[in-house]
């Protein structure tokens, strides 16, 4: 096997190319109404939705134009400016399970959305529309993908009549998470003059993958989500050109794995079915779901030791963590998370504060909640992030903004007092600046008070869970 590589032609860079992005055809999905959202997943919905299936053009790994695909989510109202939500969704099984078909973890836009937010996922490069295998946590097109997606929905908003503000608010969770780093990496270090990131939860992504990730899944513990591996492999391969003269999939993998890894390649299954024919394939050959053990030795040596080999370098070419934000930034993470080490987490804010990041703060949503528990708090902790930030303000009404109940909070030193035009009759939460719930309660009627529980001086956050109301104060 050829070891010759030139680093000098390693690195594929996408940039956004005058005139490669625009819209190339919407089609309208259905609307969700405000009611079957909170009662679906458990809310407090503050607007129905539109979901429209949105076509663009963008640039392939290879530079070429391709026709991409994902999904617009807007509120109901044409009365009113919204903010942006940059929504990247986590691993799929192919290129249909995708938001643009209301599959492919949309609902997190469904959910985040219904807060007054105009939401924007895209499918990503090698599914919904796009073709060729899809790049896995490839950071670059994850994030020209959707760069290209927020310019072709410019031109969208004017068919539809729809209305933004200024406000970019990005997130996604697992291979969204990383995704959605990447794209704020690029929002920030490339577009500064023309957009400004408002604030950013990154869920439980695998943002060091040359690193945290090949330590947590290629050790001697089990791990049961060995086709990452697989497509992760082959992404490496088709981003960049100069190793798929080098390596070929064989070069890789042990050759009883490469029956399912090339049906995959071809198309003939899905991801989670290769994930299923692998962890078969190890119990019958090791005993155990070890995904070191389908590799050839000498590049299961080099992914743990060699930082120079090819491979390793491509790898971290895809690291999103070694950079500054300059948006507030929460990193969502479980400690018992187990596909994406909760390592991810804490590395990016180590690294970022280091870097002299404005406000990065890693923020643990359980000790005992694996990937799949994760969602749900990481999916409430940004809510909470995000409304207390965003701004909704009139386009043609002067009308009071979305009916939001009109009160006002006041304070002595043991008590809230909330003061509200309406009766009152909803949970409440007081949360510190990193998050936490410090109290929790209930309140009714027009005039409330809150026996304050709090230990220490400092800023907290009182939320209204029904209204969706946040309220700054100090203590």
């Amino acid at each position: 096997m050829k070891y010759t590589f030139l680093l000098s032609m390693f690195f594929v860079t996408f940039s956004i190319v005058c005139n490669s992005q625009s819209l190339v055809s919407y089609e309208f999905l259905e609307t969700a109404e405000q009611a079957d959202i909170s009662a679906e997943y458990g809310v407090a919905a503050q607007t129905s939705l539109e979901h429209y299936k949105m076509e663009y053009t963008t640039t392939d790994l290879n530079g070429a134009l391709d026709t991409a695909s994902g999904l617009v989510t807007v509120p109901v109202s044409r009365d009113f400016e919204f903010p942006l939500l940059l929504n990247l969704h986590g691993t799929v099984d192919g290129p249909s399970d995708v938001p643009s078909n209301l599959a492919g973890g949309y609902e997190i836009a469904e959910i985040i959305s219904s807060y007054q937010f105009i939401g924007l996922s895209p499918d990503y490069l090698g599914l919904g529309s796009s073709r060729g295998l899809h790049p896995y946590v490839h950071a670059d097109s994850e994030a020209s993908a959707t760069m290209d997606m927020m310019y072709a929905f410019f031109e969208l908003a004017e068919e539809l009549d729809v209305h933004y503000n200024e406000q970019i608010f990005i997130t996604g969770y697992s291979q969204g998470g990383h995704a959605a780093m990447a794209v704020h990496r690029t929002i920030e270090l490339n577009h500064i003059d023309e957009f400004t990131v408002t604030a950013a939860s990154h869920m439980s992504g695998p943002y060091s993958i040359s690193e945290k990730m090949v330590d947590f899944t290629l050790g001697d513990d089990e791990y049961f989500f060995v086709a990452y591996l697989a497509s992760v492999a082959l992404t490496m391969r088709n981003a960049y050109p100069d190793l798929a003269m080098d390596y070929q999939i064989s070069d890789i993998f042990k050759a009883n794995y490469l029956g399912p890894i090339e049906r995959y390649a071809n198309g003939e299954i899905g991801l989670f079915t290769l994930n299923t024919e692998l962890i078969v394939l190890l119990g019958n050959d090791v005993g155990l779901i070890t995904p070191k053990d389908m590799l050839q030795d000498d590049i299961l040596d080099a992914l743990k030791n060699d930082p120079t080999h090819p491979l390793s370098v491509a790898l971290a070419d895809n690291d999103v963590y070694d950079w500054a934000p300059l948006a507030p930034t929460r990193l969502m993470y479980c400690k018992a998370d187990d596909q994406v080490t909760f390592e991810n987490a804490l590395l990016a804010e180590q690294v970022m504060n280091a870097n002299g990041a404005a406000e990065v703060i890693a923020i643990n949503q359980g000790d005992d909640l694996n990937h799949g528990g994760c969602v749900n708090p990481a999916i409430q902790g940004t809510i909470l992030f995000f409304i207390f930030k965003r701004v909704v303000s009139a386009y043609t009404s002067t009308d009071d903004i979305l009916n939001e109940k009109r009160m006002s909070i006041g304070q002595n030193q043991k008590e809230l007092i909330i003061e509200s035009e309406n009766t009152l009759d909803e949970n409440f939460v007081i949360l510190d600046v990193l998050g936490n719930k410090i109290q929790t309660g209930r309140i009714k009627g027009k005039s409330s008070t809150i026996q304050k529980n709090l230990q220490t001086s400092g800023l907290y956050i009182l939320h209204l869970e029904k209204s969706q109301v946040s309220f700054k104060f100090f203590h």
